[in-house]
């Protein structure tokens, strides 16, 4: 029997300004990033040389962010990270760069 996709709201996130520098104390990722079979250099390569940032706007305390970034081969990915308490940034999830992001991504000035 196929799998029934779930129906969630999609909120679309809001582009990070440039004007400041995001920092973490420290970046973790979870077993969850995996699953598309990103590795773990590829997943910390497309963090630390992001071209976009952008925050989902939730009703949860910790900021949701979207990071697109590059891997080593330098194929686009997408990074979905939950910062904690003390500044912790845990990656939760990573595949190569959806439409819908990359058109995201060009819709918005600076990022195309």
């Amino acid at each position: 029997m196929p799998r029934r996709k779930k129906k969630r709201e999609q909120s679309t996130p809001i582009p990070v300004d440039w004007s400041f520098v995001l920092r973490y104390s420290s970046v973790s990722i979870y077993d969850s990033a995996f699953k598309h079979g990103i590795h773990s250099s590829d997943i910390v390569h497309a963090h630390t040389h992001a071209v976009a940032f952008f925050e989902f706007s939730s009703s949860y305390p910790e900021r949701k962010l979207l990071v697109i970034g590059s891997d080593t081969a330098g194929n686009l990915l997408e990074l979905i990270g939950v910062v904690k308490r003390g500044d912790v940034l845990v990656i939760i999830h990573s595949m190569p760069l959806r439409r819908r992001f990359s058109e995201l991504m060009e819709r918005n000035s600076g990022y195309a």
